[in-house]
């Protein structure tokens, strides 16, 4: 991910630092993986090995179709003597041999409840399940999902104690029957990794999964899981770590080949926060986000200062390595996992994971006008706004789907007091999508005019589930409306708004259209586009949107469009010069 990308994405997220890309200053050449896979086995200590895998015997115990994807519950053994239990998502439509689907595992945190928290089925309060369901969450946005229970966690419980919350004993004696077989090993992320492997055998072998694009992101306990098993297992492409396994920078081994070679033979200078270096070292040129908060634990802010110190040297050494990049994200949430940080993390592993958004021909890019026979008042209301722009005296457009469109009805008033002295054209069609937009913009109704400013608010009828697009494909589409506006309009400055909420709560389309629009705000130079995200005003604190706002939960009524001029009008005064 580019320094610039990064930059322009803070612009959306509550955070206080992100570094990426150019930020460099010399590491050390560096030494082969296998030098250092082998320096990291000696840590892990002697588990199972080659001859101890073993088949996973896949049992499906539960199908269920839900709204927007499939849940499969599923077992599988990890050992001859231990069977692993978790939750596989689909999306759908159920992706297919011909088109496969990244993956992406999602190891939990610290909780009794293991796999039912990443997988949006905890039974605690709302907050924390949001903060958790990174499972759920990225099904709904076009990934496959693995959500397995770590040993002593969920159902891979050994006694009769309560495993809601997290109950030590559970872990304790986990480790104790696997210590017994395996003395010299390491318990419990150790065990993890070995876990997570055989899990990805098993999974890579699902014709619908895309083995060359798989993904790893955990928060916490799931966070240490990361950082273990990336350098360990080359299928995995992509991590995000929030939260958890802290890497204290040593800088003489990076800057110094030879005193690596030392510190890989001294046992007495070797701990987790330690191997992590060594672990980046095999991971690259793997990408890696590592999100962590100043203000989390006293000694985990003490690493992460120590962290932020070598960041340069890290990402020279992950450039010497070519091809992915390690990226940092601070924030000041504490130990948590909120949700600017968690779309931020969702956009990027879309990023690292799908391929290139703007190498693939689909319908979000593709122009046509709507051919909806109920709706026949949509070729002519075009032609009506042709010849209005014919007539010039154009200072100020905006672009969009029935919310921008009901700016003439519900939000007249609104419209009258704030734009209609600005020379302004409502250029909203109801159930536009980006392509039909594409096609407006194409067949006349920007022809020459030169406006201080354009506004473009689209997307969210391009989630429509039987024939609706995927979210990169509709960051596409309004990335492609934006170059269209900036080739056919150069003097004009372009105001890209986030897609509104929608639904009561979170929802699949809501999560959607979120990502959508923070993958596309990339394309946002602060010089002639600009992104701005007002979704937080029509929202209360657990982002429950009011039907006092939008009745239907899509459509603002007068209070909505007054809710939406004002947040907007500060940035229309600047960028139109007043």
């Amino acid at each position: 991910m580019s320094f610039r990308r990064i930059s322009i994405l803070l612009l959306v997220f509550s955070v206080s630092f992100v570094f990426a890309g150019q930020w460099h200053q010399k590491a050390a050449e560096p030494l082969p993986r296998e030098a250092l896979v082998k320096g990291l086995e000696a840590y892990w200590g002697q588990g199972p090995q080659e001859s101890d895998i073993v088949d996973p015997d896949m049992q499906i115990i539960e199908k269920v179709e839900l709204e927007d994807h499939y849940r499969w519950h599923v077992s599988y053994m990890v050992e001859k003597d231990d069977k692993s239990y978790a939750y596989i998502l689909f999306p759908k439509p159920m992706p297919t041999k011909e088109k496969p689907l990244p993956l992406v595992l999602c190891p939990h945190s610290t909780t009794g409840e293991g796999k039912k928290a990443v997988a949006g089925l905890s039974s605690r309060d709302e907050e924390y399940k949001r903060q958790r369901q990174h499972a759920l969450d990225l099904v709904r946005l076009g990934f496959i999902t693995f959500a397995p229970d770590m040993a002593g966690y969920g159902e891979r419980v050994l006694i009769d104690k309560p495993a809601t919350r997290y109950n030590f004993e559970h872990v304790a004696d986990f480790k104790q029957k696997w210590l017994k077989k395996w003395p010299n090993a390491r318990f419990p992320h150790g065990k993890q990794i070995w876990d997570i492997k055989r899990a990805l055998d098993m999974l890579v072998e699902f014709d619908n999964v895309d083995s060359d694009n798989i993904g790893i992101i955990g928060h916490s306990l799931g966070a240490w899981t990361v950082m273990n098993t990336m350098p360990m297992d080359t299928r995995i492409k992509a991590g995000v770590a929030n939260a958890g396994g802290t890497l204290r920078f040593i800088p003489y081994i990076w800057e110094e080949q030879k005193r690596l070679v030392q510190f890989l033979k001294a046992d007495n200078a070797k701990n987790m926060h330690n191997m992590f270096n060594v672990g980046l070292m095999a991971a690259a040129p793997r990408s890696i986000l590592h999100i962590k908060a100043a203000n989390d634990s006293e000694d985990y802010a003490e690493k992460w200062t120590n962290q932020l110190e070598g960041f340069r040297v890290i990402n020279d050494y992950f450039k010497q390595k070519g091809g992915g990049s390690f990226a940092v994200l601070q924030q000041n949430c504490g130990h948590t996992f909120k949700r600017d940080s968690r779309f931020f993390a969702y956009a990027w592993l879309h990023k690292h994971l799908f391929e290139d958004r703007n190498g693939a021909v689909h319908s979000a890019i593709t122009p046509v006008p709507q051919n909806n026979p109920k709706r026949d008042w949509w070729m002519p209301r075009h032609q009506d706004i042709v010849e209005r722009v014919k007539n010039g005296n154009v200072d100020l457009i905006m672009i969009g789907d029935s919310i921008t469109h009901r700016w003439d009805s519900t939000g007249k008033a609104v419209w009258d007091e704030y734009y209609s002295s600005r020379n302004a054209v409502n250029m909203g069609f109801g159930g536009d999508r980006t392509q039909h937009v594409l096609w407006r913009l194409e067949n006349g109704e920007i022809d020459g005019i030169n406006p201080k400013l354009a506004v473009v608010m689209i997307g969210t009828n391009n989630t429509n589930l039987r024939n609706g697009n995927t979210t990169e494909e509709i960051a596409d589409g309004i990335i492609a409306i934006c170059k269209r506006l900036r080739s056919k309009l150069p003097e004009t400055k372009v105001l890209l708004l986030s897609i509104f909420p929608r639904d009561e709560k979170p929802s699949y389309k809501r999560n959607l259209n979120a990502t959508a629009s923070k993958i596309a705000s990339e394309i946002a130079d602060g010089k002639w586009i600009y992104y701005l995200n007002i979704n937080h005003k029509f929202l209360d604190e657990n982002e429950i949107l009011s039907k006092d706002i939008m009745p239907d939960l899509i459509h603002p009524n007068e209070k909505g469009y007054q809710i939406w001029a004002e947040a907007m009008e500060p940035t229309i005064k600047k960028l139109m010069g007043e």
